[in-house]
């Protein structure tokens, strides 16, 4: 018979401890950059390709004929008109001034104040005629003015002189005696004043 003393006790095997359970965290997975759409370049404009077929507006333009201006005959006619009318108005005022006021002793002053009118009046007519103001229009003005000068003493000769020396009578040697001794010694002065008077007026007509 065994005694219960006698029976050994199992021995007490270790009571396995479970570990502690840790909640298991989810891997972090890195967030991924946005795409970014790819900037495409502007497109530039083809270049422009050299067309082969034949310009016909390029011929039509070179086929086209210049009209042809006519030459300025109305300015030159104009020009010579007024001109003309100025240079005869001149001739007749010579021959006023001759007729009444020509004598005393300051003739020469009065006569170089009619001149120098004349050229002024000559040189506006260019002027006014023709439009021009350089030195040719100035030349043909001073020009008029001293045809003036001596029309105006051909006036004098044939309205003044020639009736009382010859009573009407048409002498061809005599008129050529007057016209003659009609131009004096003074006249160059006179007709230097008119030049005068002409450049005077077109250094006035300057813009």
């Amino acid at each position: 018979m065994f005694e219960p003393s006698d029976v050994s006790d199992p021995p007490e095997m270790p009571v396995p401890v479970p570990a502690p359970m840790v909640a298991a965290t989810p891997a972090v997975v890195p967030a991924r950059p946005p795409e970014v759409a790819p900037v495409s370049a502007p497109e530039s404009d083809p270049a422009p390709v050299a067309s082969t077929e034949p310009s016909f507006e390029s011929e039509s333009s070179s086929e086209a004929v210049t009209p042809v201006t006519p030459p300025a005959t109305g300015g030159i006619l104009k020009t010579f008109i007024l001109t003309s009318a100025a240079a005869f108005i001149g001739a007749f005022a010579w021959y006023l001034t001759d007729r009444f006021a020509g004598g005393g002793a300051q003739w020469i002053v009065k006569f170089s104040c009619v001149a120098f009118l004349m050229g002024m009046g000559t040189a506006t007519a260019v002027i006014g005629g023709s439009g021009r103001r350089g030195p040719g229009a100035n030349v043909a003005a001073a020009l008029a003015g001293m045809s003036a000068i001596a029309l105006g003493k051909l006036l004098v000769v044939a309205l003044v002189q020639l009736p009382q020396v010859t009573g009407g009578a048409t002498d061809a040697a005599q008129v050529i005696r007057l016209v003659t001794a009609s131009f004096g010694y003074v006249d160059p002065l006179f007709f230097a004043v008119a030049a005068v008077g002409s450049a005077v007026r077109f250094i006035l007509a300057r813009p």
